[in-house]
């Protein structure tokens, strides 16, 4: 037998585990047409500068330096910036670097504010051609974000309803898609 690293799985609860399922169950004969109509958002960190993570490499015997297999480094300083986006499956949101420190509600409001509804506003764009009549409704999108503490704040959800956009449930201890980081 060998010694291996344990892999990390995150510990869900067994009414987390049913709730997620149920969702599965929900959404489980969605057509693609149908997940176009998800405003997907998320946040992440980009490093400039550095690689956070361990890289390996397989190489020949004796070419340990070979510029094909080394890791490039920089002198520069390394920044850790954080963004937030959003987009369906048709068009991208714009792209909103975060204030240092991190997103509370407040930040998070502004973000929704300056970047959903930017993308809203386009997707409920009139059309161009003046006998197409274009209805926008509850149906039209769902918003889905993540269950982080400034996304499920009291005064965010309110906000959302206030502003009549409707939300994707989203299970608590549901792995991220992490779509954002894929885009």
């Amino acid at each position: 037998m060998e010694i291996y690293v344990a892999a990390e799985k995150p510990g869900v609860h067994s009414e987390n585990v049913a709730a997620r399922l149920e969702w599965a169950l929900r959404y489980k004969d969605w057509t693609i047409e149908d997940w176009k109509h998800v405003i997907w958002c998320d946040e992440s960190s980009l490093w400039v500068g550095v690689n956070p993570h361990r890289q390996r490499v397989i190489r020949p015997v004796g070419q340990r330096l070979n510029r094909k297999y080394v890791k490039k480094t920089f002198k520069s300083a390394q920044v850790k910036v954080m963004v937030w986006a959003c987009f369906t499956g048709e068009r991208l949101g714009p792209l909103i670097i975060c204030d240092e420190g991190g997103i509370g509600s407040e930040e998070y409001e502004d973000i929704l504010y300056d970047g959903l509804f930017s993308l809203v506003d386009d997707l409920l764009e009139p059309p161009e051609d003046p006998g197409t009549i274009q209805i926008a409704d509850e149906s039209t999108f769902l918003f889905m974000q993540a269950n982080t503490p400034c996304n499920k704040a009291t005064c965010i959800l309110e906000f959302l309803d206030e502003n009549h956009v409707p939300l994707m449930p989203w299970p608590l201890q549901s792995p991220d898609l992490y779509l954002l980081e894929n885009l």
